[in-house]
């Protein structure tokens, strides 16, 4: 489980920004029981925030390299790199942490932000190039997704500004 699930669903932003105004505003925070965990990349990273994120009560569903013919008893469902968009479309959280390959590079673009709910947030913890960023800003601005969490960028360390 990323704590970057739980820094969207309690909206940490907000608690911190009244916390520094001096200002106590009462809302509601979201639940992460019973939400889909995405995983693309299912590795050593991918299997352990599965394992966190099943402990938190969600769904885990993960798109692997290879097909499996064993269950694995984290996740609800798995999908073949050609089912991306479908997992994409049913995740409220997508954690990224597949490798950098010539076939990952750029995988994440702008139909599969497009893809997602506008309510999901996508997680790169993998490499930056994994998402396209002029692709992630676009989805952003638009509000085509509800956020991003992104250990990872294209250009690192990142430019002043």
């Amino acid at each position: 489980m990323c704590s970057s699930d739980l820094f969207f669903a309690k909206d940490l932003r907000r608690l911190l920004r009244n916390q520094e105004a001096g200002h106590w505003e009462q809302f509601d925070v979201e639940w992460v029981h019973g939400k889909v965990l995405g995983v693309v990349g299912y590795g050593g990273i991918g299997q352990e925030t599965a394992r966190l994120a099943r402990g938190l009560g969600m769904q885990v569903m993960a798109l692997r390299r290879r097909a499996r013919t064993e269950t694995d008893p984290l996740l609800e469902r798995t999908f073949a790199a050609n089912q991306l968009h479908e997992l994409l479309s049913l995740s409220d959280y997508v954690l990224v942490s597949t490798p950098l390959t010539p076939e990952t590079r750029g995988m994440i673009g702008e139909g599969e932000l497009a893809a997602m709910k506008r309510s999901a947030v996508i997680i790169n913890v993998g490499r930056g190039p994994l998402i396209q960023e002029s692709a992630l800003i676009w989805a952003l601005q638009e509000k085509f997704i509800r956020g991003a969490a992104l250990d990872v960028f294209d250009q690192e360390p990142l430019p002043q500004g």
